[in-house]
């Protein structure tokens, strides 16, 4: 791996992901493709994976920065997974 590119095998197809420069977004690159649906599930299944890590970064983020006069009152995983959070003020 390069400090510019990753590019994962998932035997169905490849993913390459490579930033064009260091104040740029990375870009997905998708070829080899030998099975289009096996390589959309796969790529299902990433998109939930970094959603959930995302969730999992704020959430963290969130309780630990709470002000010193704050309280989390509940917390509900809804419907669609995502977290609600009800804070208080003292």
């Amino acid at each position: 791996m390069s400090l510019s590119g990753l590019t994962a095998d998932f035997g169905v197809g490849k993913i390459r992901y490579e930033r064009p420069g260091e104040d740029l977004l990375y870009e997905m690159q998708i070829y080899d493709v030998q099975n289009l649906e096996d390589m959309l599930c796969s790529i299902r299944e990433i998109e939930s994976e970094y959603h959930s890590n995302v969730q999992s970064y704020t959430y963290h983020r969130v309780k630990s920065h709470l002000a010193d006069n704050m309280t989390i009152q509940s917390e509900e995983v809804l419907e669609d997974n995502s977290i609600l959070i009800t804070l208080t003020m003292e």
